[in-house]
């Protein structure tokens, strides 16, 4: 990982912390119910399908393509004034077409800034953005 800053972090509950355990090494995994076979985000005790309280938290591939995007051009924490204009996108993972993750489009305040388009494949990277915490981020895939 790279690209410490001081952002403020969400803390981890005892449902994500699997999550923020697993991006802290650089891997995405995402809460599957075991009765069912369904992928679940964001992390929960139930299952919204089967109603099920078994789960397990698998990799997942980390591909998927853009559902939907926004690029932010005003800092509304000066953490983040540095990184402006930058765009966050909502993935739809690969694993299962309900399954959508929200991230910052990796680079995205680059020049020229990059265009992202609905259905464009991404995969994930991870990037250190507090000490000792990471953050997925979504590149696109070549």
């Amino acid at each position: 990982m790279t690209q410490v800053t001081d952002r403020p972090m969400l803390p981890a509950d005892p449902d994500s912390s699997p999550y923020w355990e697993a991006i802290d090494r650089g891997e995405l995994r995402v809460q599957r119910c075991t009765t069912c076979a369904t992928w679940r985000w964001p992390a929960r005790a139930m299952c919204n399908h089967c109603f099920g309280f078994d789960h397990d938290w698998p990799a997942v591939s980390g591909k998927g393509t853009v559902a939907s995007w926004v690029r932010t051009h005003r800092a509304f924490l000066p953490q983040f004034a540095d990184d402006l204009p930058y765009v966050t996108v909502t993935v739809r993972l690969a694993e299962q077409p309900d399954l959508l993750l929200v991230g910052q489009l990796a680079d995205s305040h680059a020049e020229p800034e990059p265009e992202p388009e609905i259905g464009m494949p991404v995969r994930a990277v991870f990037r250190g953005v507090s000490e000792g915490r990471g953050l997925v981020f979504w590149e696109p895939e070549a």
